[in-house]
């Protein structure tokens, strides 16, 4: 079983944030503890993506989970137009340097898979869409689970229809973006109802719970709701082993729930963060996901690294807070639950 594979002393998964938030320092910590971590290839070139690979590799072991997004093929680079509203804001906070973007090129699967082999990876999961089921069986043979992020039964028929061996069940509470791919309406399910409704579909798979779960909450997931894993992101990402600089998390632990909000303006699908300048004031995307997601990545990263951080895309699932934990005393919390 998946279990087994991965050498896990504990059900719990670190979840793949992408965009820079996960240090190889935090994924080995949590495999180090005898969890399950997660490395996000998502919007990191295929040399950074394996250079992130050797680090974990070299503070810890090769037990991890290899996230990767499924999207169109781009063979080359893409120049677009940058929204007139992107372009106000910057202007307004004196940032304003060009008035047009770039998309960069996908990476092909095939190159992501070589990873795998090279570095004997056990697992990958999937966000934004799947895998085909050529690939999957391919990987099966040669030892590697395949797992599949969904937002709705519909989704996890789909997915299940491909011989995956796991879904990671998203609901709509989880932090950063909805990653499904079936349709861009928002989720409006919780963790709980789109878990009862995937186990109606009464198929021996990995699940994996995710979306704004506690870790007062993990005992009951895996003890009462029939999950085998529960996926946590935001609570990793508060710890001091993410790339979370002090004044942020400092931002961050100033909110509470009622200040997360979802938005898909910024980036074009559906994403939830706290409710800040940018959300408020960018309502609409002139582009699909992930174009948009390009369009405004420069003003979002920008702002961040001066400490603006009302026009900063800062992704939260939604909890009771955002005070810090020391990862190590996030670590013995979560063990006390089993």
């Amino acid at each position: 079983m998946f279990n087994k594979l991965l050498v896990s002393d504990y059900n719990i998964i670190q979840a793949p944030m992408a965009g820079g938030v996960l240090s190889p320092e935090l994924v080995a910590g949590v495999i180090n503890a005898g969890m399950v971590g997660s490395i996000a290839s998502g919007y990191l070139s295929l040399s950074d993506c394996e250079q992130f690979i050797q680090r974990v590799i070299a503070l810890s072991s090769n037990r991890f989970i290899l996230n990767l997004f499924i999207e169109e093929p781009r063979k080359t680079s893409l120049r677009y137009q940058k929204p007139n509203k992107i372009i106000e804001i910057e202007q307004q906070l004196g940032i304003y340097e060009q008035d047009w973007f770039e998309v960069p090129p996908t990476i092909a699967i095939h190159d992501y898979l070589k990873l795998v082999d090279k570095y004997q990876i056990p697992a990958i999961s999937t966000t934004f869409g799947l895998l085909s089921q050529d690939v999957v069986k391919e990987l099966q043979l040669n030892g590697v689970k395949v797992l599949a992020s969904i937002n709705s039964q519909i989704e996890a028929q789909t997915a299940l229809a491909t011989g995956i061996d796991g879904l990671i069940i998203q609901g709509c509470t989880a932090g950063g973006h909805q990653a499904g791919f079936a349709h861009e309406r928002q989720n409006p399910l919780s963790t709980l109802e789109l878990l009862q409704q995937v186990r109606a579909l009464d198929r021996d798979v990995v699940l994996i719970a995710t979306g704004g779960i506690e870790v007062s909450d993990i005992h009951a997931y895996l003890n009462e709701h029939g999950v085998d894993y529960v996926q946590l992101g935001t609570l990793f990402m508060l710890s001091e082993l993410s790339t979370l600089n002090s004044s942020l998390r400092e931002f961050i632990a100033s909110k509470s729930s009622s200040d997360i909000s979802m938005s898909s303006a910024i980036t074009g699908k559906s994403v939830r963060g706290i409710n800040n300048q940018l959300m408020r004031e960018l309502d609409v995307a002139e582009y699909p996901f992930p174009i948009q997601h390009y369009a405004s990545s420069y003003l979002r990263a920008k702002t961040k690294s001066l400490g603006q951080f009302e026009y900063a895309g800062i992704w939260l699932g939604e909890h009771q807070s955002y005070q810090a934990l020391r990862f190590d005393d996030l670590i013995n919390d979560i063990k006390k639950q089993f």
